[in-house]
């Protein structure tokens, strides 16, 4: 039954081609009938339209069935309800397996490409198996043109990541080659009958070499050795794609590590090596097929030393302090937490050389010289008469004070007291105190950061300021403008030439290759306006293949123009302008630029600097990104992350991703060592203490006695001074960075009164203590006032009364849009009314006990009269007045953020006009002058993810001595701890409530709008993400208190963010957006796994790390083999990698070895009368017995 004779070659594939088919048996399979297939898919073209009529092929029998779609293989088992899809781009032969495993309602889909990499696995969930009627096999379809080189079907399964399939296997219920026949060499007779399909060489039949460590994860080639005991490397997956056999033989070396290994064997498959101690090693495997050919493959792996439970052993006791217990890579019940940190990683490294190092380190050409505008200083002066939106001059009080040395100059106009609505502008000549305009330099940077969006009139007294760098030797324009003088910016494209039209914001180009990626960017066009050369700058708005929109017309009275020079720049490249600090140690800071009007003058366009004085003739550098910033490369500490990484798994990747980042991290311009103030959450200083501490970057402790000091200094962010208002996790951090100072600096003259060393910071925390204590809760929480800067003020409120009045107000304060009635009843969340339309929330002004209460809460509209609200109602039933709002913020009123009680009470409020507005019910409070403030959270409470950090900067504060402040902090720690638990876990969600405390979130009776989660999975997701920042609240509770209950509830905790693979406590939710890799590019590795500190719990449950468990062993020399050698030293080398050095005077020569470890290295050197060194012998293995 076969259309092609016996071929007497091997090494085919079947080709399928549009149109060519073939049919085979394949009988109805028994609805419990479980199986496996396995096929090699090589050499494809994905069909030009969406659809999965590009067969491949299908087992009807058997219900399955695939196709290429979309860059992608489909995988659909028709009669289960369940598929797989397989990812295909940047791929070309793969191996596929698909099994049914019917125990576990799962298909399961795993996919490698030929030479056994880039594995993948996909599952689908069975959802409604069906016994089938239908039989038969196909391959190919009318879309189809792709190669297959074997496919074969068993009634076996295998584990998940075991050896991928190979040419040579036999199916025992489908065997098909395909070299150069349809034979089913089964010995089921389901021979192919062919029809106008061929065979080709199938590529790439070479031997494959697959080494990793035994018992390896599917996720994974390795987890980390235990250092110090037997560790077995597995090279068994490793195969041959020959058609004749697929066995191989093997030969193991080791190319790098920090220790010379034992082998037992080193032509096996699995050897086993002895001799590891922590750090990364590097092994070779070469693999030799049945035809001779060989190819090798190196693994690097880490090896960390554990105890028996596999808690790290740690080489400094500093690590157990800054990161508390930690679980060895790979020892984790929860191996969902092993696969993300390791995948973050490798996402993480690509991006980080692209900015690693970082320009501003790099100096460029020349030097640079300025003065920094500051009230009384040059570069600042006044206008001295009204300057109207359309003036042309601009009079200043005293031009001397600007740089008007050469056109065209940059100045800038803001109001006094106001950083923002800046209008910049170009001044082509002066004559004294009068300014002319560049045309068309009133408008050039309308719309840009903290710039008007069009020419404004500047009263008199309005602040002139000019912020000038003056170059010598220097190059601005190559190194920020290449485009030419005018705006900041690296170059997009320049290809082509643009059109435009006087007075229209539409441009046109030529020879251009345009797209939607170009939006937010700025263009500079060079044109004429009278036949006099100008440039044009704006933002464009809306880009297609050749047509831009941009952000303001070509101005009107500018010339028509074809063929123009133009560029579309993409800004934020900055300045690190070198400076002397005031203790006369060189830095750099960051600047925004605006303009370089030559190769020597430059202008920023910051308006504020920490630079004071007149700085000559400093170096300068560039820098690409903002690295401190909410999307900058640390937030939230990744360097933290990564040396968390590396500690528990000696593996390189980890320790190298956080050099990258924390090696520049102080110096960074943005920052400047400290010298630059921002937020904690961005400073991200624990990475920086763990680099100056566990990997010998010395340099960092400029930057940690720097915030050190600010804890000390800030009246905001400190420590000490801040008033309780202060942000919580801001001032946790800087109580952090003191207690770090405390605890590590390596400078310590035992004076507490003398500053930047030891005894100086411990003092400090008694200082800092009262603030702990006094700004505590009544239930150990820290609660803060959560109020807006940009209040709605001056509003007349009178008692009683439902009328608001007040000169200015925004539309925005109220949001209101539609009102009605409602009819509630308590527990319910339907409701009845009048006027319903979908808006973001509806507000419903009712009573709880009689007293009045309003309710915030999502809704879903059923119809015009009723809904279903997302909250059931927990007030009294009844009928009452609601209104539907176009957000999700909350509204009250209060004198500032001090006034804790007004701020706690939420209203609603309807605008009627910028003078009136009306709210909900009658103002509670006196008659007076009042704010009004919107925000996602308004009132006086506590974030229970932010009092995490607070739990940890305490009890950071608690290691640091044996006294009363340490107790003191302690007890602190604890107690935020069990409150966050107690309070601030939702058992509903699995995870944290986003606020507790604040009046609109009490009593916690029901989900509360923008305090408390709802139940979809969507929602415990998020709620569960918040766990992360409070693991060290676990961790503290369960040390203090290691009941049962808390081991419970701390697996719950866990888990309900790391159970996706199972573990001790897993559910149906777990965080589904880390699968993304474009996650690991924001804030959350370091959420996750810096200040997060993933690695705890794990260990933290299992009781910490085992003490040491120390030994006396004997070491025997023999000094008389080395000419005038009179004694010897023994250095012993733990697992951890920690050294002991002993002088022995005679032998034998007692050494201490830490039992837990395992074998220790020791080495031997032969000293002579004066202790110099004569010999050294290689390292031996001492081993206990």
């Amino acid at each position: 039954m076969l259309a092609l004779p016996q071929m007497a070659f091997a090494g085919l594939s079947l080709v399928l081609t549009p149109g060519a088919t073939a049919t085979f048996a394949d009988p109805v399979q028994p609805l419990q009938q479980t199986w496996r297939v396995e096929f090699q898919i090589h050499d494809w073209t994905i069909p030009s339209t969406i659809t999965l009529a590009g067969k491949v092929f299908a087992l009807d029998g058997a219900g399955l069935y695939t196709a290429l779609n979309q860059d992608q293989l489909w995988i659909l088992s028709n009669r289960d309800g369940a598929q797989c899809i397989l990812p295909l781009a940047n791929r070309t032969n793969v191996l596929v397996r698909v099994q049914r495993d019917v125990a576990n309602s799962k298909l399961s889909c795993e996919e490698w490409n030929s030479d056994g990499g880039g594995y993948a696995q996909v599952s689908g969930a069975m959802t409604h198996p069906a016994a089938t009627t239908i039989s038969g096999g196909s391959f190919g379809s009318s879309l189809t043109r792709a190669q297959l080189g074997f496919l074969r079907m068993f009634d076996t399964l295998l584990p998940e990541g075991s050896r991928p399939p190979t040419t040579a296997g036999l199916g025992n219920l489908l065997n098909f080659t395909f070299d150069g026949t349809g034979q089913d060499t089964s010995g089921r007779g389901r021979n192919i009958t062919l029809a106008g399909t061929s065979f080709q060489t199938t590529p790439n039949q070479l031997p494959v070499a697959l080494p990793k460590t035994d018992a390896a994860p599917s996720w994974s080639n390795w987890t980390s050795f235990r250092a110090g005991f037997p560790a077995t490397l597995d090279g068994s997956a490793s195969f041959s794609l020959t058609d004749a056999s697929d066995s191989v033989s093997y030969r193991w070396q080791q190319m790098a590590g920090p220790s010379a290994v034992r082998w037992s064997n080193r032509s096996i498959a699995k050897p086993v090596i002895r001799g590891l101690i922590f750090g990364t090693y590097r092994f070779r495997l070469q693999v030799t097929d049945a035809s001779g050919k060989s190819v090798s493959s190196d693994l690097e792996v880490g090896a960390v030393a554990t105890d028996d439970n596999g808690v790290v052993v740690q080489a400094n006791p500093a690590a157990d302090i800054l990161f508390g217990p930690m679980i060895a890579f790979g020892k984790n019940p929860w191996p969902w937490m092993d696969q993300m940190a390791l995948r973050s990683a490798e996402v993480r490294s690509p991006y980080l050389d692209t900015i690693s190092p970082p320009g501003w380190g790099t100096d460029q050409p020349g030097t640079i010289s300025y003065e920094l505008a500051r009230p009384g200083q040059p570069a600042e002066t006044t206008i001295a008469s009204e300057v109207g939106a359309s003036a042309t001059t601009i009079t200043v009080a005293n031009a001397s004070k600007l740089d008007l040395t050469s056109f065209p100059a940059i100045i800038a106009l803001y109001r006094p007291g106001s950083y923002v609505n800046i209008e910049e502008l170009r001044i082509c000549s002066a004559s004294g105190n009068v300014l002319t305009v560049c045309y068309d330099g009133r408008n050039w940077r309308a719309g840009t950061y903290l710039r008007t969006p069009a020419p404004q009139l500047w009263a008199v007294g309005s602040v002139v300021r000019q912020f000038k760098m003056t170059g010598t030797g220097t190059n601005f324009l190559s190194v920020f403008c290449p485009a030419g003088a005018g705006e900041e910016g690296q170059i997009r494209t320049a290809a082509g030439t643009v059109q435009v039209t006087p007075g229209s914001n539409q441009v046109t180009g030529t020879g251009v290759v345009w797209s939607s990626t170009l939006n937010t960017l700025r263009i500079r066009i060079e044109g004429t306006h009278s036949g006099q050369p100008f440039v044009f700058f704006a933002a464009i708005t809306g880009a297609t293949a050749n047509t831009l929109t941009i952000s303001r017309p070509w101005p009107a009275n500018a010339d028509a123009g074809a063929g123009l020079t133009y560029a579309i720049l993409v800004p934020g490249r900055t300045i690190a302008r070198g400076w002397i600090r005031p203790d006369g140690t060189t830095g750099r800071q960051g600047a925004d630029l605006s303009t370089c009007t030559s190769d020597t003058d430059l202008y920023t366009s910051n308006i504020v600097s920490e630079i004071p004085g007149t700085m000559v003739a400093q170096h300068w550098g560039f820098s690409d990104s903002n690295w401190v910033s909410d999307f900058g490369p640390n937030f939230y500490d990744e360097v933290l992350a990564h040396y968390a990484g590396y500690f528990r798994s000696g593996y390189n990747l980890f320790r190298d991703n956080a050099r990258k980042i924390g090696d520049y991290w102080g110096t960074n311009p943005s920052f400047d060592e400290g010298w630059v103030p921002n937020y904690g959450r961005r400073t991200s200083g624990t990475g920086v203490v763990a680099g100056a501490v566990l990997d010998s970057r010395d340099r960092n402790w400029i930057t940690i006695r720097k915030l050190a000091s600010r804890a000390v200094s800030e009246i905001f962010v400190g420590a000490i001074t801040p008033g309780c208002d202060a942000d919580v996790r801001e001032t946790a951090y800087s109580l952090s960075w003191l207690a770090m100072a405390a605890l590590f600096d390596p400078v310590d003259t035992g004076d507490p009164a003398q500053p930047s060393q030891r005894s100086y910071w411990k003092a400090q925390l008694a200082r800092a203590l009262p603030r702990d204590l006094a700004c505590k809760g009544p239930n150990n929480e820290y609660p803060v006032s959560y109020w807006k800067d940009d209040a709605t003020r001056n509003l007349t409120m009178t008692k009683d009364s439902t009328a608001v009045t007040g000169t200015n107000i925004p539309r925005s304060l109220c949001n209101f849009v539609s009102s009605g009635t409602i009819n509630v009843t308590n527990g319910s969340t339907a409701a009845t009314g009048t006027n319903f339309s979908k808006q973001a929330k509806i507000s419903i002004s009712g009573k709880r006990n009689g007293k009045p209460v309003l309710l915030m809460t999502e809704f879903s509209v059923q119809s015009p009269n009723s809904i279903t609200m997302e909250s059931p109602w927990d007030g009294d039933s009844g009928t009452y007045y609601y209104q539907a709002e176009s957000d999700l913020w909350w509204l009250a009123f209060a004198k500032d953020f001090t006034d804790h009680e007004n701020a706690d009470i939420i209203y609603a409020c309807r605008w009627v006009d910028s003078s009136n507005i009306v709210i909900d019910r009658p103002w509670h409070g006196e008659t007076g002058t009042w704010a009004g403030a919107r925000g996602n959270l308004i009132g006086y409470g506590q974030q229970p993810f932010l009092a995490g950090i607070k739990v940890f900067a305490m009890n950071l504060a608690s290691l640091t001595d044996t006294g009363s402040v340490a107790t003191s902090y302690g007890e602190l720690a604890r107690g935020t701890a069990n409150w966050i638990l107690s309070k601030g876990f939702d058992p509903d969600t699995g995870g944290l409530h986003y606020a507790r405390v604040i009046a609109g979130c009490e009593p916690k009776l029901n989900p509360r709008l923008n305090c408390t989660f709802a139940t979809y999975p969507a929602a415990k997701m998020e709620s569960r993400t918040l766990n992360a920042e409070a693991q060290n609240a676990v961790r503290v509770v369960y040390q203090a208190n290691p009941t049962p209950e808390n081991k419970q509830f701390g697996d719950q905790f866990y888990g309900a963010q790391w159970g996706k693979l199972g573990g001790p406590y897993y559910d149906d939710i777990y965080l589904v957006p880390l699968e993304s890799d474009k996650t690991w590019a924001f804030k959350w590795l370091g959420f996750m796994f810096g200040m997060g500190m993933a690695h705890q719990w794990p260990a933290v449950r299992l009781g910490g790390v085992r003490p040491p468990d120390f030994r006396s062993a004997s070491v025997t020399f023999n000094p008389a083999g080395t000419p005038g050698a009179v004694s010897a030293r023994i250095v012993v080398t733990q697992p951890s990698g920690a050294e002991a050095t002993y002088a022995c005077p005679s032998s034998p020569c007692s050494v201490s070895v830490d039992a837990r470890q395992g074998a220790h290295w020791y080495r031997i050197s032969y000293l002579n009368s004066t202790g110099a060194v004569l010999a050294s012998q290689e390292p031996e293995l001492l081993e206990l017995r």
